[in-house]
């Protein structure tokens, strides 16, 4: 998924053609190996040669890959924007690469089935068995991927521990089967022809159930998926938590299938499972939303640690998921003990069951992505699978033997399900029910007024009553026009670089939020915006932030494009003077490719002569070592890279060859247009000499800070893989831990790294630089502050009065106050007399003085 998805991006569409072509190829394999299953002579060599071949040829995917992505590049610019023509492309690509190995996986589970069916006191047991087995392994692999062998080898280096497992298990499977051959001749594990029927009425409602397995697993992971993100976050380690759920869950109903198969009537026990699992998926649901609360109880219970988070969100996971899936897992391999109606075919049987079920689960991922939740809702969906679930199961059950008992549990579970509708209905209320949006405290609540479940992700806009409205994308608050949340720098990722550049012309946005940053463009005569996301939705609520994107979305400059960015630049010919990208944080899965070295390669190539790349760095979201990380990389590929800094939000502002330099004549100029003036004002920079403080650190001091961290690559993309963050984590004024040290660093290097000014005297230089240094000093005093440092505050705040003498006297009166807090109370009264001196009227100091020798009154 990983290494394809690089190739044909990482749009819904896309990632859901990899998904589909792999669970087909399972059921190829499933279905054309489990019948040459049956004609072997030794199964299980010929599964050791099938997990020989999934691991040559995991050997040979990155060479096959590096060939196909020319090809494929020229294609899509070929097809320029037929979305449907591309989709195809991708279809067809994914096909190419990796139906051969899907195929051999898929053809193991029936190989295994088969080499296993020669007792049929046995075989159910021993279907039950394997089946838990591979799940089992399901759930290893995708913990073990998630949270250990990328992060800790890369891409590269997991494939080859996964190559070497399937290298390893298909030598020891010929050797065990050499040996066995040998002990018990060339006949080696023929079964007797052993029937095990059913009514052949009842076969067409148990392929049903097969098929619907498949529909329904695929189709709730997916919405639980799309639930719990709500809450738990699109990272990585959310999705592996919950798929690692989903799979418990399946492996746990295989063990209740072994427990139950020779105890009760099969196709009661088959209708049984689909009506509870259904039921309990409708009753649990709204516990999604309490997650935070559980989260939050399992902290404060067993201390705020990064495991203990871990825990409290895979608990949480089990709360909604794992009862629903265990039911589920009961289903598949009891379907498939009853379609095997003779051990001699057991192989052929399986595979087919399999197939089925793998069609099923295709169709499952795409109705519930494509379909249900963009037309019902993610609660209209719930309900309509639920209902079709339960339905199923009742059909199952009344065709197994009508009795009165029967019709009571039957109208037991009707009843079960008109009251879960009526709890769905009453605690899943308003637009979006399962987003629970905190209040800020003594505010008025927040109202969502727009609302979309897209195929992409769940969008909604928020209105806080008195302070401005938001953007939320699966939970997250990804952009504002709140202005005191700091989110001005939207805009000024655009006007930092339009104004540095001699003649911009073409602009790129990579991923348009409300619009602030794309808007920001038409602001500049002549230049044109192209913006591209990945969610169509975000367009559609574009004028919600009329006042913010300045109409960008009607606008005949700006083209707006739903696409992957990073797939639009390998695939368009188009070139571009500025291109900018400020994702969702780089803590999401997949952000990563819009942070590795890799993408800005690819936005070198698509950059014209002087052309600026921009990067969000959102230091406040990552850890100290990841913002020095994301600096790193960006400095790799274009040397000349500069920070800016907004409030305490980082803009990095980089180009491959001449330096960046702030032209004060040129900006002047620039505020001359009224619009863009009144813009600039609206974000704080009210002149040229505003504009150049908003340049923190040049190419020498980003290097100097840098030094000792790797950059983030495609096969290492250890951004993605981050220290888990407790929601818990102290903050001190604006600043978290890890943001509060970004920031010390950052302002430290700056007090020392003049800005590169054109357009000004010798004299206004200097005192620009004065300012700077003062600014950069009082900025450290305050960090200090906040975390109750007060002699290094005092200190900062001393240095930042020897450098402006105009606020000399308030900067020495902070720099005693700090050292009070120490207890310092000498030096306190020494700083407070000398800022006294330098404003004897100042009534601020003369109070302070007071509390520390009462005859200055």
């Amino acid at each position: 998924m990983r290494q394809l998805l690089l190739v044909v991006g990482t749009t819904t569409g896309a990632v859901s053609t990899v998904l589909s072509v792999f669970m087909a190829g399972l059921g190829i394999g499933a279905w054309r190996f489990g019948a040459v299953a049956d004609r072997s002579r030794s199964p299980l060599k010929l599964y050791g040669y099938l997990e020989l071949g999934i691991g040559l040829y995991a050997l040979l995917l990155p060479a096959l890959l590096e060939a196909a992505t020319s090809p494929y590049v020229s294609l899509a610019r070929a097809l320029g924007g037929h979305a449907g023509a591309l989709a195809l492309l991708r279809v067809a690509l994914g096909f190419l690469l990796l139906l051969v190995p899907t195929i051999l996986m898929g053809g193991t589970l029936p190989v295994l089935v088969r080499f296993v069916s020669g007792d049929p006191r046995r075989f159910g047991a021993n279907l039950g068995t394997l089946y838990g087995a591979n799940l089992l392994g399901g759930i290893a692999g995708s913990l073990a991927a998630g949270f250990v062998l990328v992060r800790e080898l890369g891409v590269h280096g997991a494939t080859m521990t996964a190559v070497l497992g399937n290298l390893g298990i298909g030598v020891a499977a010929l050797i065990v089967s050499g040996r066995a051959r040998a002990a018990v001749g060339p006949a080696e594990t023929a079964p007797t022809a052993v029937r095990l029927e059913i009514p052949a009425s009842a076969r067409p409602l148990v392929w049903g159930a097969v098929l619907m397995s498949g529909v329904l697993s695929m189709a709730y992971e997916v919405l639980w998926t799309r639930i719990l993100v709500f809450v738990f976050g699109s990272t990585v380690y959310s999705f592996t938590v919950i798929l690692a759920t989903v799979l418990t869950g399946l492996a746990l109903g295989s063990r209740v299938f072994v427990a139950i198969e020779r105890r009760a009537n099969p196709l009661s026990s088959l209708g049984a499972a689909l009506v509870l699992g259904g039921l309990t998926a409708l009753w649990l649901a709204p516990l999604s939303t309490q997650a935070p609360e559980v989260i939050r109880g399992v902290l404060l219970r067993f201390g705020a640690s990064e495991a203990t988070f871990l825990a409290g969100t895979a608990f949480s996971a089990a709360l909604v998921i794992l009862l629903p899936a265990t039911l589920m897992g009961v289903v598949l391999p009891l379907g498939m003990r009853l379609l095997v109606d003779d051990l001699v075919r057991a192989g052929g049987r399986v595979g087919a069951a399999y197939l089925v079920n793998s069609l099923g689960c295709v169709t499952g991922s795409l109705l519930a992505g494509f379909a249900l939740i963009p037309l019902l809702g993610l609660k209209g969906a719930l309900v309509f699978l639920v209902a079709t679930q339960v339905a199923l199961g009742g059909a199952l059950a009344s065709r197994a033997a009508p009795s009165g008992r029967q019709r009571l549990a039957l109208a037991a579970a009707a009843a079960l399900l008109v009251a879960g509708f009526a709890l769905v209905t009453e605690r899943l209320r308003g637009l979006s029910p399962f987003d629970p949006i905190p209040a800020d405290a003594g505010r008025p609540a927040p109202v969502v007024v727009a609302h979309r479940d897209g195929v992409a992700a769940s969008t909604s806009v928020v209105d806080y009553p008195g302070q401005g409205r938001s953007l939320r994308i699966d939970g997250f608050e990804a952009a504002t026009d709140r202005l005191t949340s700091g989110s001005g720098y939207m805009a000024l990722m655009t006007h930092i670089p339009m104004l540095l550049h001699p003649a911009p012309r073409d602009l790129l946005v990579l991923c348009f939020g409300t619009g602030s940053t794309a808007g920001a463009g038409l602001l500049h005569p002549g230049a044109s915006v192209t913006v591209v996301d990945i969610n169509p939705t975000v367009f559609d609520l574009a004028p919600y932030f009329a006042d913010v994107n300045h109409r960008v979305d009607s606008n005949p400059r700006a083209q707006l494009v739903v696409d992957d960015g990073r797939n639009f630049l390998l695939t368009t010919r188009a070139s571009f003077d500025v291109i900018t990208s400020e994702p969702m944080p780089p803590r999401f899965a997949g952000v990563v490719n819009l942070y590795s070295r890799e993408y800005y390669l690819l936005a070198r190539e698509r950059l014209r002569p002087g052309g600026f790349v921009v990067q969000w760095l959102p230091m406040h979201l990552v850890d100290f070592g990841d913002a020095l990380g994301i600096l790193k990389t960006v400095q790799d590929v274009f040397p000349e890279t500069s920070l800016w800094l907004h409030g305490n939000t980082g803009i990095i502002v980089a180009r491959r060859q001449a330096g960046v330099v702030v032209d004060l004549g040129r900006v002047a100029r620039a505020f001359e247009n009224d619009a863009l003036r009144l813009d600039l004002r609206r974000l704080g920079v009210a002149d040229g000499a505003a504009f150049a403080r908003l340049y923190a650190l040049g190419p020498e001091a980003v290097r100097a800070a840098t030094r000792r961290v790797p950059a983030i690559t495609d096969d290492l993309p250890w951004l993605e893989f981050h220290r888990v963050r407790s929601p818990l984590l102290p903050t001190r004024g604006p600043f978290n831990f890890e943001h509060a040290r970004a920031m010390e660093l950052v302002y430290r290097l700056r007090a020392e790294d003049d800005a590169p000014l054109r357009g000004v005297t010798a004299e206004e230089a200097a005192r620009m630089a004065a300012a700077r240094r003062a600014e950069s000093h009082v900025a450290l005093g305050h960090i200090h502050g906040y975390w109750g440092l007060g002699r290094p505050a005092s200190v900062e705040y001393e240095a930042a009065a020897r450098a402006d003498a105009i606020t000399r006297p308030a900067l020495l009166l902070r720099a005693a106050q700090a050292r009070l807090q120490e207890g310092d109370r000498d030096v306190a009264l020494r700083l407070a007399r000398e800022s006294l001196a330098l404003s004897p009227s100042d009534d601020a100091t003369r109070a302070f003085l007071a509390t520390l020798e009462p005859s200055a009154r």
